[in-house]
């Protein structure tokens, strides 16, 4: 299900946005707060833990990078990064180039890089991807919701809901030259919510509530995710923007719709949609006056914290990753592990017209499927990567959330003033898409600091 957004936004030049000093927040960088949850992998402290797998990410980066830059074709199956065992697993077809065993060693002594065969490349594993989307539902219903990479790079797992017997025999199955599994699932559900409260001021923090309105279409309220910059290719002016999801928006509404900022003043703070990408779930906004500006941190801590922590940089997402997710509806959760990494998962069925957003990683809190990873509202929100246990020292962006999948019980509902006057939908797994994929798309740069 998707999970949350809020506003409407237009231009202040670049030279504006480097003289000017950012209004007041309300979030206090000077507040503290700690992860309550305990340490995973067994590492000392949150700092130990995400200095390993930064790490090994960057590594793993550079692998990819070298992996998409040979002249021969990338070969790259998957990469699976664990800061717990100190080791990054490369699952490569065919013969490495040099420029790709160049990169196998020189780690700091006691983390190390595998190499294993692998049956398929990633493009080949994307290409079966593509085809599977295409098949229509069956006569019984029967219908594929999810598409899986192996984390062996060696097949496809198939999520249908409906009959197995029936998927097995469907065109696209029977047609695959790729090694299939197939299993009953949960379509994925959009994480958003109908109407809410916002509490944030300019300039707006990622982690907080959206609502986005548009006339003869109502309101859907979402979460903000990362402040961008982004040089509009018409007027060449570059502006701070902020990143949501895609799916923020109402049902038939055309996406270039007015939003409102809501924190007490209608219309006062308002933004303008951008730019978009329907299969990979992220759109951008524009401030539209002086009153609406963007700032380099996300909100950190349980629903209606005031806390706050500065992003620091990016990293991939690689399988066996730690992240957190922090969505204005249920708040901050930890101890979440990367189960998959380019995956595609349909949200929505609509008189059979399917919606797939692809290139997702799916994650779930480690070793229990009763807890909660995300809700509805929490949708356009910040998955990342706390640099230690305190918020002081910053994030490192993962990705921006999508959908929420295997419900569980939850008693999260939105903080107003107080009080809690609705409950929301929880999920025990999230699928967010990564940053460094929504980055790479736009060519815009993430507003550090």
């Amino acid at each position: 299900m998707k999970i949350g957004n809020k506003a409407r936004l237009a231009a202040m030049t670049a030279a504006a946005l480097a003289s000017v000093a950012l209004p007041a927040h309300a979030a206090d960088h000077h507040e503290t707060y700690q992860i309550p949850d305990p340490v995973p992998g067994g590492f000392a402290s949150w700092g130990e833990l995400m200095t390993v797998q930064n790490m090994l990410d960057a590594r793993a980066d550079a692998i990819t990078a070298a992996a998409k830059a040979d002249p021969a074709g990338d070969h790259l199956g998957n990469i699976t990064v664990s800061a717990p065992a100190h080791r990054i697993d490369v699952y490569w077809k065919g013969t490495m180039p040099s420029t790709v065993t160049a990169l196998l060693t020189g780690l700091p002594v006691g983390n190390t890089v595998q190499v294993h065969d692998a049956p398929y490349t990633r493009t080949e594993l994307q290409q079966a991807t593509d085809r599977f989307t295409t098949q229509t539902p069956a006569a019984d219903g029967t219908r594929i919701v999810s598409i899986t990479p192996s984390e062996h790079a060696d097949g496809l797992t198939i999520g249908i809901t409906g009959n197995t017997t029936t998927a097995r025999r469907m065109e696209t199955i029977l047609g695959s030259t790729i090694t299939t599994t197939i299993t009953t699932d949960k379509a994925a559900a959009p994480i958003t919510i109908d109407w809410n409260r916002d509490h944030d001021i300019s300039s707006y923090f990622g982690g907080g509530w959206w609502y986005i309105h548009e006339n003869g279409f109502g309101e859907k309220a979402c979460t903000t995710a990362f402040a961008v910059t982004h040089t509009n290719p018409i007027d060449h002016i570059t502006r701070n923007e902020m990143l949501t999801a895609e799916h923020c928006k109402m049902e038939g509404s055309s996406g270039e719709y007015v939003t409102d900022m809501r924190n007490g003043q209608d219309g006062v703070n308002t933004a303008f949609r951008d730019g978009a990408s329907v299969v990979h779930d992220w759109a951008r906004y524009e401030p539209s006056n002086s009153h609406t500006n963007f700032s380099n941190a996300i909100f950190r801590g349980p629903v209606g914290s005031k806390t706050a922590s500065p992003t620091k940089g990016s990293y991939g997402t690689y399988q066996g990753n730690y992240i957190c997710t922090g969505g204005a509806m249920t708040g901050e959760h930890c101890m979440l592990k990367v189960n998959a990494v380019n995956a595609v998962n349909v949200t929505k069925w609509f008189d059979e017209n399917k919606v797939w957003r692809g290139d997702l990683a799916d994650a779930s809190p480690e070793n229990n499927t009763s807890a909660v990873a995300a809700g509805k509202g929490d949708s356009g929100g910040p998955a990342f990567g706390p640099l230690s246990g305190s918020n002081a020292d910053g994030v490192i962006a993962k990705g921006i959330l999508s959908y929420g999948s295997y419900q569980v019980t939850c008693g999260y509902t939105k903080y107003d003033n107080g009080t809690w006057p609705e409950q929301t939908t929880c999920y025990n797994h999230v699928g967010f898409i990564p940053i460094t994929t929504v980055l790479e798309e736009t060519g815009d740069t993430l507003i550090t600091g």
